[in-house]
């Protein structure tokens, strides 16, 4: 093994001459040996050149043993805990100038005091030492820069008087944003990571501070700083200190960046500090002499290593749907021999990378989600040789130019636009660290290079730029942005050279794999007999959902496995786990264990490469310590289900990268370390634990889980009142305490947006669980009281479902996880036994068994979102069974006996309910001169559900909509859609930009798209107009696209505006019409207000402007139900109009125009 990296292992007996093996491991950095060593075993370690980290355990040294750890020059990290060490050997140590962290815990030691000559260590541990006071306080004087642990400091005393740890305190307080490192290099970001680190001496320390544009951050309040002496980056700009904060700055050593523009430091201010911190890169506005910009100082350059050295800059936003350019002038190292990233952004959006490949090419990739499209140079670069490389992205076009000469270009669909920050030098999943110099870097907003040029020495800014780096600082650690866009960059290993000055450092092979392994386990899984199995074809992005039996696409369709669901026998040691390891788009995974369910998971090495899943179980079996180590890296998981065996917090520690998470299931008791790793995961928002017992401090920890909406501990054991401590989780909907130990369930009451409550089996007393009812009565609250056929008689969600199917009524039930049922269809049963259930819509339109009486049997639905009573008998004697109806937003009262003022006393019992009625405008869903609005959707959980709007597939049809695209689009958008297996009608705004009106009919899709691009924030009239078997697309009123199509498609299934099938994005929507009649034929222009005529199947101008409900203009009934979906001035995202002014021409649009429209002129 000698490529190891790190090697662990504990030695019984062991000789030197075992440890021969060893010295074949030069690439070896780490090492931790416990047991006893010999001198000569300690010997060997000399012949290591890369070790820079060693943890002996339990052995004993001598001074040669010590002589020989001394002649590790480049160790950064010695641990001696519980060693004994003789004389005064520790001074053999002095030669360890990079020494950094040095732990004795509980080691048997003499003398200390040759520990005085380490002066970079910043951290030491001597707890259990028994170190004399003035020993430690006199090691503490000779360096001062060090963080000392000792029996004198430890537990309660140490958490108050860390400095790092009260300034984090003050940081969370102001609401800035810092990072924590601990002493094994483990990073934890603020406000979101926990404190609790800092307790019983762990090595801790705040990396960066951010506190930009903070008002509550001034001279005074700047001492909270001032204590810590390994802070590196500081962010200051906009706060309110003066020169009078200066002091503060004395002791921040080790601060190599910090921005001071829009403060009120003067220039001599700036100065003093400069002068304070000399290898401090500071950004202000003030002169050249600040440290980070030298004015007249000769050319320099960024000297990158390959290993740790990097730049971070900032999040570089761009138009994905516009022009791109990157260019950078570097030179590659002698001994370069595998990729390195120059320029790169990556995560799970996308990414944009600069590299010189291992082959010494140039290349720019763009990676979309689904594939990784790269233009390749054709030319090598040079090692030592300043070569300029160019990255151009046009019109669905990536070029790449080496020294102005274009040497590749690629198609590619869309620009990637990843959400992460920009790095120079980082190696990402795609990579490796850059190895050579970087001297200019400038990344701009346009396509700058079509043709060959000749590039410039140096770099300027224009409108266009987004980013410019010169390099030409020379000193400290920030690296100034140029564009004055303020995307400064901190230097993080990398140093200054001369331009003239290059580096050279090692670098490995390159490891390719290319098996092409989905179509090999599709086939393994569905011999299974399995059915979970989502394939997605390469070609146009079709799922496919073969069970056993099915055949797969034909060789000549390539696919991927998207999800997968598999059954293994327990440490199943076939080829298919490997495979399934190797699967780089596989999105979801399932393993089912079918061996013996006692036994734990002990290997999941292989799928450690699953880097990109965001969903993984592992089921009927718990996972081992080596199991969940080998999750590590699957850091973009939004769920993850294990059963746990006797972990620890240490081994759990892998959750606290898994910054995604959003449902996690835990099975297995766990410690309260454990819990507080997830108060430090941001997206949390349901947490299933069971069978473990929970304290008052690991409730303490789930309370800060403030995002939380599911919370499930069945089977746990809740000591004392801990359940006060989720008081805090206030948006808390769904609770489960089945079958749960608990002492006391009135912590509870505190949680006023509890909707279920789940304590059957907990013997909670009936006084309890009455008095919780009073104080939470929109809750449905399910225990032993009340369950089996007591619940069935009692529950009014059961008793309305009841009632409705005997009336011959429709709706929908929904259980808490969100799982939606429709009556009369399906069965009642989900009620029994407490299954925490209700009813969302009910629909009895013109139902004559309906009236005022029977209406009472919905009088107890507080969770009931759609109420349909079009038709019925019912008068104004009803109005009081709808009191209780709070969460009511879309009701329908059409062709009743209500009178106008019945519906207007509903309306003001209901006031964000959207009321549809055969009354006059004032009710709520249709304001009369209220202002023009619109609808907005967010692209996540926003849509309208409309009704089946019937259509004859073998005559003319139309969908328009006048819609406004957001800034922020980058998928696919559905304006208007029906989907099913009988077919689909969509209207979308592609991930293009590009208007489309798509058809599917059983065998086949056909689509017509738009040339031009709809411009985000412009209000578009988008039209598709099916006659005469052509399919045509208008946008704005000129024809832009055609298809021909056999038939109209007919779906069987209701429309939707802005649903989210398989994409969504934001967007709102003014106006929308179908039409049984082909509207338009030619260029048209286009209205703007639609008006109902006889071929007019539904109509929204969707001017509502409140409540929940969408009318149809048309008078035909199809009435919408808005879920999510916000009212908003349709002037506010209404762009300026242009008017094209001819010689000839006037100004006649401007009669049109309102008081606050405006024009853009164009003379031609």
């Amino acid at each position: 093994m000698r490529n190891l990296k790190l090697l662990g292992i504990g030695v019984a007996g062991v000789t030197s001459d075992d440890m021969q093996v060893l010295k074949y491991m030069k690439e070896l950095r780490e090492i931790q040996l416990g047991g006893q060593l010999d001198e000569q075993t300690l010997e060997i370690l000399t012949g290591l050149p890369e070790l820079e980290s060693v943890r002996l355990g339990e052995t004993s040294l001598t001074e040669k043993g010590l002589q020989s750890l001394g002649k590790l020059t480049k160790l950064r990290v010695l641990g001696l805990g519980y060693c004994t060490i003789t004389g005064d050997g520790l001074k053999y140590l002095g030669s360890c100038s990079d020494l950094e962290v040095m732990t004795l815990v509980s080691a048997t030691v003499e003398d200390l005091s040759g520990l005085q000559a380490l002066s970079n260590l910043r951290f030491l541990d001597i707890i259990n030492t028994l170190a004399p006071r003035n020993q430690v306080a006199a090691i503490q004087r000779a360096l001062p820069e060090c963080k000392i642990i000792s029996d004198s400091v430890r537990g309660l005393a140490w958490t108050k008087t860390d400095p790092d740890q009260l300034a984090c305190q003050w940081l969370i307080s102001v609401g800035g944003h810092g990072t924590i490192v601990e002493f094994n290099g483990f990073l934890s970001h603020l406000p979101d990571g926990e404190l609790g680190i800092f307790s019983e001496g762990m090595f801790c320390y705040l990396r960066t501070v951010d506190v930009a544009d903070n008002a509550a951050v001034d001279d005074t309040s700047l001492k909270n700083l001032a204590g810590l002496i390994h802070l590196e980056k500081l962010n200051l700009k906009g706060t309110s200190i003066t020169d009078a904060c200066i002091p503060h700055f004395e002791r921040l050593r080790a601060l190599r960046w910090l921005k001071l523009t829009g403060t009120k430091l003067s220039a001599e201010g700036v100065s003093r500090i400069a002068a304070m911190l000399p290898e401090c890169g500071i950004i202000s506005e003030h002169g050249g002499s600040i440290n980070g910009n030298p004015g007249d100082a000769p050319n320099f350059a960024l000297a990158f290593d390959g290993k740790t050295a990097d730049v971070e800059l900032t999040q570089i936003e761009h138009n994905p749907d516009g022009s791109f350019t990157i260019e950078a002038t570097v030179a590659r190292a002698e001994s370069s021999a595998e990729q390195i990233n120059i320029l790169s952004a990556e995560d799970s959006d996308g990414s944009i990378v600069m590299a010189i490949l291992a082959n010494g090419r140039p290349a720019v990739q763009m990676w979309e989600r689904t594939n990784v499209p790269q233009s390749e140079a054709l030319s090598v670069v040079q090692p030592g040789t300043l070569t300029h490389i160019a990255g151009v992205f046009d019109d669905e076009v990536l070029r790449v130019f080496v020294d102005g000469k274009l040497e590749g270009t690629a198609s590619i669909g869309k620009l990637a636009q990843p959400s992460s920050i920009f790095y120079l030098g980082k190696e990402f999943e795609h990579g490796q660290k850059f190895d050579g110099t970087i001297d200019e870097i400038r990344i701009s907003s346009t396509a700058r290079y079509s043709e060959d040029f000749t590039p410039v020495e140096r770099f300027e800014p224009d409108e266009h730029t987004l980013a410019l780096y010169h390099c030409d600082e020379g000193t400290g650690g920030a690296l100034r942005d140029s564009s004055g866009n303020g995307h400064d960059g901190w230097i993080r290993g990398a140093t200054w050279v001369r331009r003239s000055d290059q580096a050279n450092m090692n670098r490995a092979d390159k490891d390719v794999t290319n098996d092409d392994l989905d179509r090999k386990v599709a086939e393994a899984v569905l011999k299974q007999g399995f059915e979970g199995l989502i394939l997605v074809l390469k070609s146009n992005g079709e799922e496919r959902r073969p069970v056993p039996g099915d055949a797969l696409p034909d060789p000549s369709e390539p696919f991927f496995i998207s999800r997968l669901s598999v059954k293994l026998a327990i440490n199943d040691s076939s080829d298919l786990l490997s495979d399934i390891g190797r699967l780089s788009d596989l999105n979801a995974l399932n393993l089912h264990n079918t061996g013996a369910p006692q036994a734990s998971w002990q290997d999941l090495s292989p799928l450690s490469g699953l880097t990109q899943l965001e969903h993984f179980s592992l089921n009927h079996c718990a996972v081992t310590a080596e199991g969940v180590h080998a999750l590590s890296g699957m850091r973009n998981l939004k769920f993850l289900g294990i059963e746990v065996a006797g972990l620890t917090s240490d081994d759990m520690q892998v959750l606290g990268d898994m910054k995604e998470l959003r449902n996690i299931y835990l099975a297995g008791q766990l410690d309260e370390q454990t819990l507080e790793i997830l108060t430090g995961l941001p997206e949390l928002d349901n947490v299933s634990l069971t069978y473990t017992s929970l304290t008052d401090k690991g409730l303490q920890s789930l309370g800060k889980l403030i995002k939380l909406r599911g919370l499930d501990l069945r089977w746990c054991t809740i000591s004392g009142d801990g359940l006060k401590y989720l008081g805090s989780c206030s948006d808390l909907e769904v609770m489960t305490l089945a079958s749960a130990t608990v002492e006391d369930l009135f912590g509870l009451q505190a949680l006023s947006n509890l909707r279920f409550l789940d304590i059957v089996n907990t013997l909670a007393p009936p006084d309890q669980v009455a008095e919780i009812q009073r104080a939470l009565p929109n809750c449905k609250i399910i225990s032993d009281s009340v369950r089996g056929l007591a619940w069935t008689k009692t529950d009014p969600d059961q008793l309305a479902c009841q009632w409705l199917i005997s009336v011959g009524g429709h709706g929908t039930m929904v259980e808490w996880s969100g799982f939606g049922a429709h009556l009369p269809d399906f069965e009642l049963g989900i009620f029994y036994e407490g299954m925490p259930c209700y009813l969302r819509s009910v629909d009895v339109t013109d139902n004559a068994a309906v009236d005022d009486t029977s209406l009472k049997n919905l009088a107890g639905l507080i969770h009931l979102e759609k109420l349909n009573l079009k038709g019925t008998s019912i008068t104004d004697a009803c109005i009081p069974h709808f009191e209780r109806l709070r969460a009511l937003r879309w009701l329908k009262l059409t062709g009743t006996k209500l009178s106008a003022e019945g519906v207007s006393r509903i309306a003001a019992m209901l006031p964000e309910c959207g009321i549809i009625s055969d009354q006059d405008g004032s009710i709520d869903g249709n304001p009369g001169d209220a202002p023009n609005f619109a609808l907005a959707f967010d692209g996540k959980t926003a849509d309208v559900e409309l009704t089946q709007i019937e259509h004859n597939p073998d005559g003319s049809f139309t969908i328009e909509a006048t819609v406004a695209r957001a800034e922020s689009s980058a998928g696919q958008i559905n304006i208007l859609s029906a989907e099913d297996s009988d077919g689909s009608i969509v209207m979308a705004i592609l991930a293009n930009g590009r208007p489309s009106v798509q058809m599917w009919e059983r065998t086949g899709m056909s689509q017509s798209e738009a040339l031009s691009v709809v411009q985000p924030g412009a209000h578009t009239h988008i039209a598709g107009v099916f006659d005469d078997e052509v399919l045509r697309v208008f946008v704005d009123g000129k024809l832009e696209g055609t298809a021909s199509i056999g038939k109209l498609s007919q779906p069987s299934s209701i429309f939707h505006l802005g649903k989210n099938f398989e994409h969504g994005q934001n967007f709102t929507i003014d106006e929308i019409r179908i039409s049984s009649t082909a509207r338009y034929s030619e260029d048209f222009t286009p209205v703007e207000r639609f008006e109902p005529d006889e071929h007019t199947l539904a109509l929204y101008h969707c001017d509502e402007g409140t409540g929940g409900a969408l009318r149809d203009s048309s008078g035909n009934g199809h009435d919408g139900w808005i879920r999510g979906a916000t009212w908003v001035k349709s002037s506010d995202h209404t762009p300026e109009r242009e008017v094209v002014l001819k010689p000839e021409g006037s100004l006649s649009e401007a009669e049109n125009l309102d008081q606050d429209d405006s024009i853009e002129i164009v003379i031609e």
